[in-house]
C-alpha cells in the first residue's frame, strides 16, 4: 500500500484561503460555519437519531459540539503531535473531523447494530 500524498489537498486549501483573504466578509462567514457549526452538526447525527432531537436542538447541539471539538482537537494536536496552530492546520483538522463523522454515519446507516436501549 502506498503513502497518501496530501500535497494537492493542501495546495487547494491554501489557494482557497488566499482567495478568501481578498473578501473578508466571505472569509468570516466561512470561518464561522467551519468553526461553530460543521463538525458538531456532523457528529450530532452520530450521537442522536432524528427522533431524539428536533431541528432547533440539533442546531444548538451542533454549536456546542463544534466549539468543544475544535478546541480540544487543536489543543491535543498541538500538545501531542506538536502541530502548530495555524489557519491551514485548523481547516484540515475541522475537515478531517467532519469527514470522520460522515464516514461513521454512513457505516452506522448501512450496518444495523442491535439496539441496546431498554424499551419502556
Amino acid at each position: 500500500m502506498g503513502i497518501i500524498d496530501l500535497t494537492p489537498v493542501l495546495c487547494c486549501i491554501q489557494d482557497i484561503g488566499s482567495w478568501l483573504d481578498h473578501i473578508p466578509g466571505l472569509r468570516a462567514i466561512v470561518a464561522v460555519i467551519l468553526i461553530f457549526f460543521l463538525p458538531g452538526f456532523a457528529w450530532s447525527f452520530i450521537f442522536f437519531t432524528r427522533e431524539q432531537v428536533n431541528r432547533l436542538e440539533r442546531f444548538v447541539l451542533s454549536i456546542g459540539l463544534s466549539i468543544a471539538m475544535v478546541t480540544v482537537s487543536m489543543y491535543a494536536l498541538n500538545l501531542v503531535l506538536d502541530v502548530k496552530v495555524s489557519g491551514t492546520n485548523a481547516v484540515i483538522d475541522i475537515l478531517a473531523m467532519t469527514f470522520i463523522a460522515v464516514v461513521f454515519y454512513q457505516v452506522k446507516k448501512r450496518v444495523k447494530l442491535p439496539n441496546w436501549r431498554r424499551s419502556k
